[in-house]
């Protein structure tokens, strides 16, 4: 019996170490799917997105935030043309978090409070804020006809605008689209009724 217990000590000497490692690795592994980014802080400030890596659960903290894509309509109302007529102007916009490191790190540091759901959340309602008030701006430039017959252009504005403020929270516009321009008094509706006249 001596002779056995002699024989597996040398060999539970080396399992039970590395079993324990293996256990310690597990409860520490993150794994971080592709759509999602986890900054890790504490010791050592990383990022992991699309990988793994290890947190040290009590000397570490982390947050996760989403780097998925973000739908979300813009309704602006009452807007002064640069006639002084009053615009309504629909829109759609799909924003999204940069997934670049920096970009990553300011966009936690704006929004992150601990749940990539909430956080999508707290970011669209922060751009449609900013959304709202560069259509305001830009509106303001434009005649109605304008804004109307070339809506490319009104759509190109409209990015190139917002492009710095999201950048500075590590975001990025992918598209902008206009779905609807309506006015106060039925200004495009009158001006149109000629012309829908004429070709029928």
């Amino acid at each position: 019996m001596f002779d056995d217990l002699e024989f597996l000590w040398p060999v539970l000497s080396i399992a039970i170490p590395v079993l324990l490692v293996f256990l310690l690795i597990l409860l520490c592994w993150r794994k971080v799917p592709a759509d999602k980014a986890i900054v890790i802080t504490g010791i050592k400030k990383r990022v992991l997105s699309g990988r793994g890596g290890i947190m040290l659960p009590i000397f570490e903290t982390s947050c996760v935030i989403s780097l998925e894509n973000i739908s979300m309509t813009t309704d602006v109302t009452e807007a002064p043309s640069k006639q002084g007529i009053f615009v309504d102007v629909v829109g759609t916009a799909v924003v999204k978090v940069r997934n670049e490191r920096e970009s990553i790190l300011k966009a936690v540091e704006q929004f992150c409070n601990g749940n990539a759901v909430s956080t999508k959340a707290v970011i669209s309602g922060m751009v449609e804020q900013i959304l709202e008030g560069k259509l305001r701006g830009i509106v303001s430039t434009m005649t109605v006809e304008e804004i109307n017959s070339n809506r490319a252009e009104f759509e190109r504005r409209t990015e190139e605008d917002i492009k710095k403020e999201l950048d500075e929270m590590g975001l990025q516009l992918l598209s902008y689209s206009i779905l609807k321009i309506a006015t106060q008094g039925g200004y495009l509706e009158n001006r149109a009724r000629p012309q829908v006249a004429q070709s029928k």
